[in-house]
């Protein structure tokens, strides 16, 4: 009898693992592909914006002005300034026409409202930044505010973030409008002042003038991700990412104020080691592994189909595989900031004044980059009942919540999507967290639609050291695909986007 059900019981596990493996392979043989022809820009377009040695030469009047807006929020304003006028004096036909209105916010940031010849479509806005890091010029191979061009690349602070957005779009919205090209759609122009650093100075008030305007935005795109070279699992080639969301954020001040510790004669634990030992429980347990809960999934799901074989059976099959996906994605620290809030601590010192003296008083901050599906007030929360130290006294700093994540099922993300697959032709383009924050946190409140994406394309990941780091650098060929990839944004904003393609309960609904 027990041998019986032993081989029942066998036959079927055995039934069982058939099923499951037929259903995984139907699953990676059907399942839809989300990459879809939107044909092609071409240079032998009457449209196409080819690059000229006036246009680079505009760029690289811009790259020079030293637009640094400091941590400590000093800057120079000249730079600032200097730079309002060169786009005045670059672009005449944006600066003198009647359809266009330009506005100085708080001294220094910009915002551009363009009227569309049809008031009853809804606007949009896209946004970029004036505002750059620091650069070092010794730590340089080029001087880093020179706009140096070598071996066919344009060398400078700027170049990926953001210039190239600011620059860009005014030459394609120039260039359309020295062809008598009006708008359908109105739409808006901002250049916050301030984004590397907070953006309270910069796209804060813009945001504000435009809520108390009652403005509401059909979408938002600002700068973001890119497309990058041997970005996605199992895909040899490049990959667009568009960011549906971002991480939220949460600084930390923790203090242990113990009284003074005596040297001479201590207690078993002092106020440095209570808080030591504090942030390394929070460094080695870590928060939770979120895969699955937030757009990490969709992610993977649209570059599926464009997988190498076994990358394409599990990315198909995440219902089976997710915890496998979610526990490989853990070993990588790029990979485990997509579905981790990141915990780092950056801070830790003490008052004392004497190598003799213990310290009184004790901090740590801590900064937490926050998965999307989380809040300030959970991450607070679950550090507390790590550490478990009623000793240890939390205070918030600076937070922002996660933005809700945007449909990619939109008007905004298509624009975008057609956009980028008109440009570059063949890169599969997906929906992505961005683990950085941009100036779309102060414009939450005009749209649920925004997106982050730059059409900047970096030759490999490593390429992502140079943005605020050493030899910041875009190719020529990258710079004109970047003036022809917003003249279409403009274009494709105007004609709307009809989906031809359905692909069952996956099709992507206007």
């Amino acid at each position: 009898m027990i041998i019986v059900t032993i081989k029942r019981l066998g036959a079927s596990i055995s039934a069982i693992v058939a099923i499951v493996t037929l259903v995984v392979i139907i699953r990676a043989i059907t399942f839809p592909n989300y990459q879809y022809d939107e044909g092609e820009c071409s240079s032998n377009d009457v449209d196409f914006i080819h690059l000229s040695t006036s246009i680079i030469e505009r760029f690289q009047q811009a790259i020079r002005l030293q637009t640094v807006f400091n941590e400590n929020e000093s800057f120079n304003t000249t730079a600032f300034l200097e730079l309002h006028r060169l786009l005045i004096h670059h672009y005449p036909f944006v600066h003198n026409t009647s359809f266009i209105s330009r506005e100085v916010i708080n001294h220094y940031s910009l915002l551009y409202t363009i009227q569309g010849s049809d008031p009853t479509l809804m606007p949009y806005m896209l946004t970029s930044h004036l505002d750059v890091v620091p650069a070092q010029k010794d730590e340089w191979s080029v001087d880093p505010f020179s706009g140096s061009i070598v071996d066919a690349f344009i060398y400078g602070r700027g170049t990926l973030d953001d210039k190239n957005g600011v620059i860009g779009l005014m030459e394609a919205l120039e260039f359309r409008l020295s062809r008598n090209i009006r708008p359908k759609r109105s739409f808006y122009l901002a250049f916050g002042h301030d984004e590397e650093v907070t953006g309270l100075h910069g796209a804060h008030h813009i945001g504000k003038v435009l809520a108390d305007r009652g403005v509401r935005l059909d979408f938002i795109l600002d700068e973001g991700m890119m497309i990058i070279e041997g970005a996605g699992p199992g895909i040899d080639g490049p990959v667009a990412f568009i960011g549906v969301t971002e991480k939220g954020h949460v600084t930390l001040e923790l203090t242990v104020a113990n009284g003074t510790d005596n040297p001479i004669m201590p207690e078993a634990t002092s106020n440095i080691g209570i808080l030591a030992k504090a942030m390394a429980k929070l460094e080695n347990v870590g928060h939770l592994n979120l895969f699955g809960y937030g757009p990490e999934v969709q992610m993977l799901e649209h570059m599926a189909t464009l997988m190498s074989i076994p990358y394409r059976l599990i990315m198909t099959n995440l219902w089976l595989f997710s915890h496998l996906v979610g526990y490989i994605f853990d070993l990588n620290r790029t990979t485990r900031a997509y579905i981790k809030t990141s915990t780092s601590v950056t801070m830790f010192h003490s008052n004392t004044i004497s190598t003799n003296v213990g310290p009184s008083s004790v901090v740590a901050i801590v900064n937490h980059r926050i998965h999307p599906s989380q809040s300030v007030t959970d991450i607070v929360n679950y550090d507390k009942a790590i550490i478990d130290d009623n000793r240890i006294k939390f205070k918030i700093l600076d937070s922002c919540n996660p933005p809700t994540v945007s449909p990619w099922t939109s008007r905004g993300y298509k624009i975008i999507y057609k956009s980028i697959r008109q440009i570059f032709k063949d890169v599969p383009v997906v929906p992505a967290v961005m683990i950085g924050n941009t100036d779309t946190l102060h414009y939450q409140h005009l749209t649920k639609n925004i997106y982050r994406f730059a059409p900047s394309y970096l030759l490999s990941t490593k390429d992502l050291s140079r943005i605020h780091g050493i030899d910041e650098r875009i190719s020529l060929e990258n710079y004109q695909q970047t003036l022809n990839f917003y003249f279409h944004i403009y274009d494709n904003a105007d004609e709307g986007i009809s989906m031809l393609h359905r692909d069952k309960d996956r099709a992507m609904e206007l």
